[in-house]
């Protein structure tokens, strides 16, 4: 083997190895479940975990134990939202937004694992399974 082959050899390799890693880099995961459908986190990828029962768990816990009349109610509830410093509100507005990705991601079953906004892999409980079986595809699309 010559040196220009070695050379070629060496960049062919360094060309793979950064498309793979910039590939890894790259990958953007969204998984939306529910409480009673927990899925596994990945050691490899973060992934955006949206429990789509949520808000309704959230606004439970903010109605519970309220009176009957609104003008109380409406007083309680007001002070149990800003006891909390606003974090209610900042957990509402990070689950709703789940709530509408998963509407706009057009997810029709959970639980559902999105993978760069274009694949849905559902009913897979682990995440690094999902990684897989969309590797898998991604593979066999290529010639």
């Amino acid at each position: 083997m010559n040196i220009n082959t070695l050379v070629r050899l060496l960049f062919a390799a360094c060309l793979v190895l950064s498309m793979t890693i910039t590939h890894a880099q790259t990958l953007h995961v969204d998984v939306f479940t529910t409480h009673a459908l927990p899925v596994t986190r990945s050691q490899s990828v973060t992934a955006n975990v949206y429990f789509l029962d949520e808000p309704a768990r959230l606004i439970a816990q903010l109605e519970k134990d309220l009176p009957n009349t609104l003008e109380e109610a409406k007083a309680i509830a007001l002070d149990r939202i800003n006891r909390q410093n606003q974090r209610w509100v900042k957990q509402m507005n990070k689950h709703y937004k789940g709530v509408i990705s998963a509407w706009s991601s057009h997810v029709a079953y959970l639980p559902a694992i999105v993978i760069n906004d274009q694949y849905v892999i559902y009913g897979v409980y682990d995440i690094d399974q999902a990684l897989s079986i969309y590797q898998d595809s991604i593979d066999e699309a290529r010639p």
